[in-house]
């Protein structure tokens, strides 16, 4: 998000190929992937990093004219997700674009109807939408509606019926029953900016103007630039090397170039992409580049290189009251998503989709919601500094109308995400192992496997990973005529010498999970297909009754989910101890080593005695030890 942040057009390098991955983290440097010159090859390629204003592109969809009859509106169901699709050619390039529409309802019957855009990254490309936004209609008034996406080459804007028949798109479907949309222009146009030259130029450039560059500007632009990509002040020494490097691009190509040459060098340059920190351990600038990161995502601001500068940082105390302040900042949203998206794999949600005939109630709806629950509620958690016993069971959730619906919760009505009371009486909701996004990222879309499901919890959750397989025993083949129950299927492992002591560790609480099919809906019987007859769709029936029971061994037996979540309520340590693991690690960009561990274990003893919040236990972090450890 550095550049985001520094440009304001959004040119996000680390989307571009900063691809580190360790402990399911991707922001740990010991294993960078990709190498400095793709990467500098890439910058230097795209156009976004000009500073001249770029062509402003716009295209306007309208419903067809017949040859025999007037203009009509093109009427939109909830048949399929893609009910109505803009062909423009554009996003052409990288920018912020303005997307209308203008429509109104029919048939509502009174009630609102309710039209989405959703920006979806590539044609088919099952990934989770990038922005959604929702307008209801109430009559048919035309009304224009619109948003403001950043869009990319490839990104598509669909828009979509949320309530109605699912009789199909077109003219015919005016004599179904409604409610309907009826679309009389779509447009998209941009890239659109509030003001030229856009704000972040002065960031880029400050006061220098970087038309008609001369070594005197481009000398001056890097002693403005430079310090703030690098994070730390910068000696004359290297901005004389940026001058000498425009001057030397000048021999072959135009002053501009040369400029976008030198701007380049210094985005793909080690002091930048690296967190650099002195071998003796991390001074005050670098544990503002540390702060920063982890909680932003982001380049430090002024106010935390401020702080660096006076030697703020190195005390604890004054470090802690930085951290509260970028956690109340809008920009802490990034971390909250970015650390819950790794630590529970939810960013993983739709890599392997539901199977259709097993789940026809499973759509791109359905698969965000289960995401934002999840999000959601961890950044509840950290605001409200809620106690980490709610991640085991909670009287609260996150929820939209679209997720309420699948878990059977009435009274949430709309898309946004609010703070919902949970009648422990009627659900079995509440904690992270309830969540949809949890069941489907730990299935393979059409069946679950308490293995795969154990395995998350023994990792994920409590932190006590059980050991790899043994290399030449063959994996479970799903079963989706249901004939037999993955338990069945599971107890020939149990009898092999190799897996038993593993399975007695791994499968229950993967078994635990049963109730909850591939999607996070509860159920009694695993889902059965009939096969069809020729040229017939294949039917559901109910399969055998699901076993959640199991011997958690050490711990105690229990026959359903709740008895389940209540042993785990008695090993609070070990979920307690887990996440300030996790959180170390996201931090730090290493795995914790020998001289963190003391740090951390008082912290999470710290938390647990004093019952403290998600927010006190992070704050901890951040003013121990460990987190200025080298």
């Amino acid at each position: 998000m550095t550049l985001h942040e520094g440009n304001r057009k959004g040119i996000e390098l680390a989307r571009k190929g900063l691809e580190w991955r360790l402990a399911n983290f991707d922001n740990l440097g010991a294993f960078e992937q990709k190498r400095t010159l793709q990467i500098q090859a890439e910058a230097k390629d795209d156009p976004t990093y000009g500073y001249r204003f770029p062509v402003r592109e716009n295209g306007m969809l309208r419903p067809p004219k017949p040859d025999d009859g007037p203009q009509l509106d093109a009427v939109i169901t909830v048949q399929q997700y893609f009910s109505g699709e803009p062909q423009f050619g554009l996003p052409a390039g990288r920018g912020w674009y303005r997307v209308k529409a203008v429509a109104y309802a029919l048939k509502n019957d009174g009630k609102p109807a309710r039209l989405k855009f959703t920006v979806l990254e590539g044609y088919l490309s099952g990934k989770l939408p990038k922005a959604v936004s929702v307008f209801a209609f109430t009559d048919e008034q035309p009304r224009e509606v619109e948003a403001r996406y950043y869009l990319e080459p490839g990104d598509y804007v669909v828009f979509t019926i949320m309530d109605g028949a699912r009789d199909g798109l077109g003219r015919t479907m005016i004599d179904q029953p409604g409610p309907f949309i009826a679309i009389r222009s779509f447009s998209i146009e941009g890239p659109v900016y509030e003001s030229w030259p856009p704000k972040g130029h002065r960031t880029l450039f400050g006061d220098i103007d970087p038309t008609q560059p001369t070594p005197e500007k481009a000398a001056a632009i890097a002693a403005h630039l430079a310090p703030k990509l690098f994070r730390r002040p910068v000696d004359d020494a290297s901005v004389a090397k940026y001058r000498a490097l425009y001057e030397k691009f000048t021999k072959t190509t135009t002053p501009d170039e040369a400029l976008r040459g030198m701007l380049a060098a210094m985005l793909v340059s080690p002091r930048f992409l690296y967190l650099e920190e002195p071998p003796n351990g991390p001074d005050a600038f670098a544990i503002a580049s540390r702060m920063s990161y982890f909680l932003w995502r982001s380049a430090p601001d002024d106010e935390l290189l401020k702080a660096a500068a006076d030697g703020s940082l190195l005390d604890a105390t004054k470090r802690r009251k930085q951290a509260e302040r970028m956690l109340a900042d809008a920009r802490s949203a990034r971390f909250v998503n970015d650390f819950t998206g790794q630590w529970l794999r939810v960013r993983e949600v739709g890599v392997m989709k539901a199977n259709a005939d097993l789940y026809p109630e499973y759509d791109a709806e359905l698969e965000a919601a289960m995401c934002g629950e999840t999000e959601h509620f961890i950044s509840e958690m950290f605001r409200r500094d809620l106690p980490l016993a709610n991640l085991i069971d909670s009287d609260w959730t996150m929820l939209n109308e679209r997720l309420a619906k699948h878990y059977g919760i009435e009274g949430v009505v709309g898309p946004d995400f609010r703070h919902v009371s949970l009648d422990k009486s009627k659900t079995v909701r509440g904690g992270l192992l309830t969540h949809a996004s949890i069941h489907a990222v730990t299935s393979n879309g059409s069946t679950t496997s308490p293995v795969v499901r154990g395995t998350w919890v023994l990792e994920k959750f409590l932190g006590t990973p059980a050991p790899p397989p043994p290399p030449d025993v063959p994996a479970i083949e799903p079963d989706i005529r249901g004939a037999t129950t993955i338990k069945e299927q599971l107890a020939k492992h149990r009898d092999i010498a190799n897996c038993a002591s593993c399975h007695r560790k791994i499968d229950p609480p993967g078994f635990a999970l049963e109730n909850f099919d591939v999607i996070g809906g509860w159920r009694d019987h695993y889902r059965a297909l009939i096969e069809p007859k020729p040229g017939a769709r294949a039917k559901l029936s109910d399969g055998p009754l699901v076993d959640s029971s199991d011997e958690w061994e050490g711990v105690g037996r229990f026959n359903t989910f709740q008895e389940f979540r209540e042993l785990v309520k008695t090993r609070e340590d070990l979920v307690t101890q887990n996440l300030t693991h996790q959180l170390a690690t996201f931090a730090l960009g290493r795995a914790p080593g020998f001289a963190d561990r003391q740090p951390l274990k008082d912290i999470a003893t710290n938390v647990r005695e004093k019952k403290s919040g998600m927010k006190s236990l992070l704050l901890d972090l951040v003013s121990s030890p460990a987190f200025t450890n080298p």
